[in-house]
């Protein structure tokens, strides 16, 4: 029962999502299609897959989206005027050369001043369960942690790094894929809840052009800055050709909240 000693809960309202990268792996494949653009924007059955993510993230009650961006700005920016005009909770923070330069947390630490409560961070190029981005909303993190990341038994991103669990205890965070200690090997789903803290007692996180080097040292220098959650359920990242063309097959229609069974893989 809540009394005024009580502290009322507040549910996490505000999630970040880089959205305008390079897309590097996919290159070849995007100039095969004429496609000048972010691979966030790619049509999927007509609609841009950055379109599914955000409607899933805005049915689950997230009411402030911040879009990190650095190339193909202008892209996103229209993207966001035609199917978002009547929608004031979607901001499009532009990099510009230096983000171009120096990745997608530095253009993260041109919001640092709106993050003041724990926020979601969530990869543009994924798409997950609705359900998990709800439940990450309740989700609590104690002040000493500074991020809590999903992770998942299923290895669908080669790139993303890996977390070593034994006997249900983080044991090693690793950039190496190849891995082959002890222990269960988990992939992160660049889906992450940050403690804004972060921007005071981890300034040094923007000269680091990805999250997944923070993370990793972050844990080496003192590991209960470190959360994890296992997610079991069903995800899938896009980085390359195949992943392209198995969701134009429809096999992920489930996480784009399109009518279609499990995927079929």
């Amino acid at each position: 029962m809540e009394t005024k000693t009580t502290p009322k809960k507040c549910l996490i309202d505000t999630i970040v999502i880089p959205v305008g990268g390079e897309s590097k792996r996919l290159k070849d494949y995007l100039k095969s299609i004429n496609f000048d653009s972010t691979k966030t924007l790619i049509s999927i059955n007509g609609i841009p897959l950055l379109k599914y993510i955000i409607d899933n993230v805005i049915a689950t009650g997230y009411k402030k989206i911040y879009l990190l961006a650095s190339y193909y700005e202008d892209d996103i920016e229209k993207f966001v005027k035609k199917y978002y005009h009547n929608n004031n909770c979607i901001y499009v923070i532009r990099g510009g050369k230096e983000g171009r330069k120096n990745g997608a947390n530095k253009v993260l630490s041109l919001v640092e001043d709106k993050l003041n409560q724990p926020f979601v961070y969530c990869d543009g190029d994924i798409l997950v369960n609705k359900s998990l981005l709800k439940k990450l909303r309740n989700l609590n993190i104690n002040k000493k942690t500074l991020i809590q990341c999903i992770i998942s038994p299923r290895n669908l991103a080669q790139t993303h790094i890996k977390f070593i669990v034994e006997k249900n205890k983080l044991t090693r965070v690793t950039l190496n894929n190849k891995y082959r200690g002890h222990g269960q090997k988990y992939c992160s789903l660049g889906l992450m809840v940050i403690n804004s803290n972060i921007f005071k007692k981890w300034p040094s996180y923007c000269h680091k052009k990805d999250l997944d080097y923070v993370i990793k040292e972050m844990f080496d220098r003192d590991r209960d800055n470190i959360n994890y959650k296992i997610y079991k359920e069903d995800w899938f990242s896009v980085h390359y050709r195949k992943d392209v063309i198995d969701l134009k097959k429809g096999k992920y229609n489930s996480l784009m909240n399109k009518q279609g069974g499990k995927n079929n893989r």
